[in-house]
């Protein structure tokens, strides 16, 4: 193999080891698959960068309520950042203009059908009806399901 030989197949794996790992950044940073892939029901708690103490009191209230259940009952929980690149685009699939905590089921790894629990933002100061509030939605949307 003469020089000329080694260094054009030196570029030609540096270049395609270039565009590897570009692919693989550019994968990462637009996945929202980094949330569980199941199916069923899961909770969504998601908020922006900028977050206020009620934003705060949201996400608490919501997964003391969801670890107060018994496991068989339990969905899983996920806190996402709606502002991270890649997540962006939850703020449009479900609406949001703000912190909120969503119901959502899965199929196949992806929302089939969602319920914004909007009413969280009216009851952080009260915990009993907070926690009736949740458990209330996450029944009526598990047993409306299609």
């Amino acid at each position: 193999m003469t020089s000329k030989n080694v260094i054009t197949a030196a570029l030609v794996l540096f270049a395609l080891a270039a565009i590897t790992a570009n692919l693989m950044r550019k994968g990462e940073q637009g996945r929202s698959d980094d949330l569980d892939t199941g199916d069923g029901v899961q909770v969504w708690y998601f908020h922006g960068d900028k977050r206020c103490d009620t934003c705060r009191a949201i996400e608490k209230r919501s997964h003391e309520v969801l670890e107060a259940l018994p496991d068989e009952d339990r969905p899983p929980w996920r806190v996402i950042n709606f502002d991270d690149p890649g997540k962006t685009h939850f703020r449009e699939d479900f609406g949001l203009m703000t912190s909120s905590l969503v119901l959502v089921e899965l199929s196949k790894g992806r929302p089939v059908r969602h319920a914004v629990l909007e009413d969280v933002w009216l009851l952080t100061k009260e915990p009993d009806k907070f926690r009736a509030y949740v458990n209330r939605e996450l029944k009526r949307f598990r047993e409306n399901a299609p």
